[in-house]
C-alpha cells in the first residue's frame, strides 16, 4: 500500500463517535431542494470499530470528533470528502459530501441519515408472557404466531417543514391495512433500537371505531448493526387492549421482525472486518490532500473539537504561548524586566516575528497584567519571606474584579487571545499555513461563498433550530467561521457568515408564525392583498396562479372600494384558524376561504389560492417587526407601510423559484415543500432580510437592535418571556418560548462576532475605540451574559468564536488557566507591595454591580489560577 499522509491532528480520536458501532441510510439531496434520493455510491455509512466505509467505498484515515466525521481521499477512480455531523445521540447525521472522480470533477451533495432501515418486516410474537431476558432462541416453535407486519420507509414531512427526510413507520392492522405509528429510533451498544408508543388517543380509536384492542401499544425491537440484514429482536409490553402483565412489568411477548430479502445488494450496506479493511488499501495508492490547494482540502482544515467546544482545551493549550507573550513584554521595560529576572527567574523568551509582532502590540497589557499577577501572588503567600504589607478587603474585592472583568474588558485582550489563537489553531493544523500564505487565492472568499451555497448552509442553519442537533450545529458553525478568521484576520467574512446564519434562524422561525390578533394583521393585510393581485394585474406573476390579467383588474378595482371590509374579514378570518404552522395553516385556509370570505366577496373567490403568499409575507413581517420594533403601535404609516411591501417582496423573490406557489397550497408538493423549507438560503431572501430591517429601523445592521429587545425580553426571567409583547400575538403557546430561546442564542452568539469585528476594524485602523464600539461590546457581552443565566446556555459564552474570552469573562467564566512555577525571589517582597502592588491596585476602578452580581456557580473552579512558589 502507498500512502501519502498528511499529520493527522489528533489521530484517530478516541471518543464516543469513534467508537459507536452504527449503520445509517443515506438520503441525498443533488439538485438542493428538488427532493431526496437513494443513490447507489451514496446508500449507506457503516460504522463499525472506528472503520469507516461511505456507500461501497472504506475510508482509510477518517477523522472523528465527538459528534463530527471528516475526511479527504483520493483513490484510483474515486475522489471523496465529507463533513458529518451527529445529532440525536447519534441517531441522525447531516452534512455534505463531495464526491467524483478525481477533484476536478466532484460535486458537493446535501447528505442527511437515519439508523433505521427501510425494509418491510414480517414479524412473529409469543402466545403467552416471557421474561424480558428470556433468549428468543430458547422459545419453541409452537409458542409463536404470527405478528403484525411492520414497514418502515422515510418520507419529508411538510408540516414539521424539516428539509432532513424521518423514518416513517407505519403498522398493518386488523383490517390488513397499514397505518403510521409513533416510534423513535436510539442507539444502543452495537444496535439500532426502534421504540414503539402509541398514543392514548389513537388506541382509542383502534378500541372503539377499528374494533382493533389488539394493535401494538408498546414496544422495542434492537437491530444488530453488525448484520447486512439483521433480524430486530425485542419485545411488546402492551396492545391497545392493556397492558401483557399489570402486575410484573418484566413479564411481556417477545418480538420478532425477519425482514423481507433484498431486490439487489445495493440495498445492504458493506460491513468490512478488520482484515478486509485492511485488504480494501492493500496495493492502492492512498491521497489524503490534494496536490493543489482546493476547496474540498481546505474545509479538511476546520479547527479539531477542543479548539471550538468551550470546554477549556484551547486555553489550556494557549497557557504557554500567552505566558510568554507576557514574560517578553516584562523583559522589555524596568521595573518589569527586574521583576521578570528576580521574582519569576525567568529571561526574554525566543519567539519568531509574528509572535514578536503580536507581543508588541499588546506590551502595556501584558505589563499591566504582569503587576496584577505578582500582586495577587504576593499578597497571597504566607511563608518564609512573605510579605509584611497585605491588601485590605476593598483593595481585594478590588483586583479580584480586575481579574474577573477589568482584565478582559481592555481591547488589548481580545487582540491577544485571536492572534495567540489563531497560532495555536494553526499549529495544530498546519496546512491551513498554505492558504493563509496564498495572498491571491482569496480563499476567505472562496470558503465563504462555498459555506453559503445550499448543499452546505441549509442541513446548518435547519440544525440549529433544532434542539436536538443545536449542539452539534454549533460546533460546525464554529468550526467554520474560526476558519473564516484564520483565513481573513479582519474578521469581515466571519461576520457575515454569522449574520446569514442568524438571518436564516429567522427565517425558519417565519414558518412558525400564528396571526392571532387581527388588529396586528389589518397593519401589513391591506398592503400585501393589493400588491399580490397588482403583480398579477402587471403580469409581473409566473402564470401559474389560474388568475388571467383581466380577472386580476377586475379584483383591483373591487377592492379599490373594499379594501378595509375585505382586510377585516380576512384577518378574522386568520385569527380564527386552528391548525400551527405554515404548512397546516395554509391548507386549513384554503379549505375554508370559499366559506367564510368568497361567500361574502364573490369577486375575490379566485383570491384564495394567494392565501398561501399572502400569510408568508404577512410572517415575515410579522417577525421582523417583532424583533426590531417594540414600539410597533407607534410607527409610523411611512416605516410600516415601507416595511411590508420589503416583506412582500422579499417572499416574492422566493418564490421565483417555486411557481406553483402561486396556485395554492392545495397544488404544493412534497418537493415544493422541501424548497420552501429553505427559503432562506436565497440570496436575495437573505439581503431582503436587510432592506426589511432597515425599512422597521433606519440602521443598516439590524442585530443590535434585536440584541437590544432580546435583553429586555430575557430580563423578566423564562416565564414570562415574551408575555404581552408583539411575540405573543404572533407565536402561540409552546412554541413561543421554543422561538425566543432559538431566537435568543442566535441574536446572542452573532452579536459576539459582529462586537469583535467592530473591534477588530477599530484597532486595525489605529482609531480610538469610539463609543459605538463600546456599545457593542457592552450590549454583547450583557446579552451572552443573560441567556447563560436565564436560559441555562452556559456554553453561549464561548460560542461565537472561541477568541471572544472578554464576553464569557464579563459572566464570571475566565477563559485562561495560567499557572507559573517559579523559585524563592531573593528580594523582599514587601518593598514590591509597597512601591507597586497597593499603589497599582488603589488606582484600579471601584468594584462594579457586575462583578458583585458574578453567580457563584459560574466561579467556582474557573477562576484565574495564580500559583507563585516563593
Amino acid at each position: 500500500m502507498t500512502v501519502i499522509e498528511v499529520p493527522l491532528s489528533p489521530p484517530r480520536r478516541s471518543g464516543v463517535l469513534a467508537t459507536r458501532n452504527a449503520v445509517y441510510q443515506l438520503k441525498v439531496d443533488e439538485s438542493i431542494g428538488e427532493g431526496w434520493i437513494t443513490r447507489s455510491d451514496l446508500a449507506w455509512l457503516t460504522l463499525v470499530d472506528g472503520r469507516v466505509t461511505i456507500g461501497q467505498t472504506p475510508l482509510y484515515a477518517p477523522q472523528f470528533g465527538d459528534d463530527s466525521l471528516t475526511w479527504l481521499q483520493q483513490v484510483p477512480g474515486r475522489f471523496s470528502a465529507g463533513r458529518l455531523m451527529f445529532a440525536e445521540d447519534g441517531v441522525s447525521l447531516y452534512g455534505a459530501i463531495t464526491v467524483g472522480t478525481t477533484v476536478d470533477d466532484a460535486v458537493t451533495v446535501e447528505v442527511a441519515g437515519h439508523v433505521g432501515r427501510s425494509v418491510t418486516y414480517d414479524t412473529k410474537v409469543t402466545k403467552t408472557p416471557y421474561r424480558k431476558d428470556t433468549d428468543p432462541m430458547t422459545v419453541p416453535a409452537d409458542h409463536w404466531t404470527a405478528g403484525r407486519e411492520l414497514e418502515i420507509g422515510y418520507e419529508l414531512d411538510p408540516s414539521s417543514l424539516n428539509s432532513d427526510p424521518r423514518p416513517k413507520i407505519r403498522l398493518k392492522k386488523a383490517d390488513g391495512q397499514y397505518t403510521d405509528v409513533e416510534g423513535r429510533y436510539i442507539v444502543e451498544h452495537d444496535a439500532a433500537v426502534l421504540l414503539i408508543d402509541t398514543p392514548d388517543i389513537v388506541c382509542d380509536s383502534m378500541k372503539d371505531d377499528e374494533h382493533d384492542p389488539g394493535f401494538y401499544r408498546a414496544g422495542r425491537l434492537a437491530f444488530s448493526i453488525k448484520e447486512l440484514s439483521p433480524t430486530g429482536r425485542g419485545w411488546l409490553s402492551a396492545t391497545c387492549a392493556g397492558a401483557v402483565n399489570k402486575n410484573d412489568p418484566e413479564q411481556v411477548l417477545l418480538w420478532q421482525a425477519v425482514p423481507r430479502e433484498p431486490k439487489g445488494a445495493a440495498e445492504l450496506p458493506l460491513l468490512l472486518s478488520a482484515a478486509e479493511h485492511e485488504a480494501y488499501f492493500d496495493g492502492v495508492e492512498v491521497l489524503l490532500e490534494t496536490e493543489d490547494l482546493t476547496l474540498s482540502d481546505l474545509y479538511n482544515q476546520l479547527p479539531d473539537d477542543f479548539l471550538v467546544d468551550g470546554k477549556g482545551g484551547v486555553e489550556k493549550v494557549m497557557d504557554s504561548p500567552l505566558s510568554r507573550n507576557m514574560k517578553w513584554a516584562m523583559s522589555k521595560q524596568k521595573p518589569e524586566a527586574d521583576w521578570l529576572r528576580d521574582f519569576m527567574q525567568a529571561s526574554e523568551p525566543a519567539m519568531d516575528d509574528e509572535q514578536v509582532a503580536l507581543a508588541s502590540s499588546g506590551q502595556e497589557w501584558y505589563r499591566k497584567w504582569g503587576r496584577a499577577y505578582l500582586t495577587k501572588s504576593f499578597d497571597e503567600y504566607r511563608g518564609q519571606g512573605q510579605s509584611t504589607v497585605f491588601l485590605d478587603q476593598g483593595e481585594k474585592a478590588k483586583l479580584d474584579c480586575y481579574f474577573k472583568s477589568g482584565l478582559y474588558k481592555d481591547a488589548q485582550f481580545n487582540v491577544q487571545y485571536q492572534g495567540l489563537y489563531v497560532e495555536t489553531y494553526i499549529a495544530h493544523k498546519r496546512r491551513i499555513k498554505l492558504y493563509i500564505a496564498d495572498k491571491n487565492g482569496d480563499w476567505a472568499r472562496k470558503l465563504f461563498d462555498e459555506a453559503m451555497k445550499p448543499a452546505n448552509f441549509v442541513n446548518v442553519a435547519n440544525a440549529y433550530t433544532n434542539l436536538d442537533s443545536r449542539d452539534s450545529a454549533m460546533k460546525l458553525i464554529k468550526k467554520t467561521g474560526t476558519l473564516l478568521l484564520a483565513l481573513d484576520r479582519s474578521g469581515n467574512y466571519a461576520h457575515q457568515y454569522y449574520e446569514a446564519i442568524t438571518t436564516g434562524v429567522v427565517g425558519k422561525m417565519c414558518h412558525n408564525v400564528k396571526h392571532q390578533d387581527p388588529k396586528f394583521s389589518l397593519t401589513w393585510l391591506p398592503d400585501v392583498i393589493s400588491g399580490l393581485i397588482k403583480q398579477i394585474a402587471d403580469g409581473k406573476d409566473p402564470g401559474t396562479s389560474g388568475i388571467s390579467k383581466t380577472e386580476a383588474a377586475e379584483m383591483y378595482a373591487y377592492i379599490s372600494d373594499h379594501l378595509t371590509a375585505f382586510s377585516a374579514d380576512v384577518a378574522t378570518f386568520l385569527a380564527n384558524l386552528k391548525g400551527t404552522g405554515i404548512y397546516k395553516l395554509s391548507q386549513e385556509a384554503q379549505d375554508g376561504y370559499d366559506e367564510a370570505i368568497a361567500s361574502k366577496h364573490p369577486k375575490m373567490k379566485k383570491f384564495g389560492r394567494l392565501m398561501f403568499l399572502a400569510a408568508w409575507a404577512g410572517n415575515v413581517y410579522a417577525v421582523m417587526t417583532a424583533l426590531l420594533r417594540e414600539d410597533w403601535q407607534q410607527m409610523t404609516e411611512k416605516e410600516r407601510a415601507e416595511a411590508v411591501t420589503e416583506s412582500l417582496g422579499t417572499t416574492l423573490e422566493a418564490a421565483k423559484a417555486m411557481k406553483t406557489i402561486w396556485a395554492g397550497a392545495k397544488k404544493l408538493g412534497a418537493v415544493v415543500w422541501g424548497q420552501i423549507s429553505r427559503w432562506y438560503s436565497f440570496d436575495g431572501v437573505r439581503a431582503g432580510f436587510a432592506k426589511i430591517a432597515n425599512k422597521l429601523t433606519g440602521l443598516t445592521r439590524w442585530l443590535p437592535r434585536a440584541g437590544q429587545v432580546f435583553k429586555k425580553l430575557l430580563a423578566v426571567g423564562i416565564d414570562k418571556m415574551g408575555l404581552g409583547t408583539l411575540f405573543a400575538k404572533i407565536f402561540s403557546g409552546t412554541v413561543l418560548k421554543l422561538a425566543l430561546k432559538t431566537l435568543s442564542v442566535a441574536i446572542s452568539v452573532a452579536l459576539t462576532v459582529l462586537a469583535l469585528v467592530d473591534l477588530i476594524e477599530c484597532l486595525a485602523k489605529g482609531s480610538t475605540i469610539t463609543e459605538t464600539v463600546l456599545s457593542a461590546i457592552s450590549l454583547a457581552a450583557a446579552l451572552v451574559g443573560t441567556v447563560c443565566l436565564v436560559l441555562g446556555f452556559v456554553f453561549v459564552g464561548v460560542a461565537a468564536i472561541p477568541i471572544i474570552g472578554f464576553i464569557a469573562a464579563l459572566v464570571g467564566i475566565i477563559a485562561s488557566v495560567i499557572r507559573w512555577f517559579t523559585s524563592t525571589p531573593p528580594n523582599p517582597l514587601t518593598d514590591f507591595m509597597n512601591n507597586y502592588g497597593k499603589p497599582f491596585v488603589q488606582g484600579l476602578a471601584e468594584v462594579s454591580d457586575e462583578c458583585k452580581k458574578v453567580p457563584k456557580a459560574h466561579q467556582n473552579g474557573q477562576g484565574l489560577v495564580l500559583l507563585v512558589t516563593v
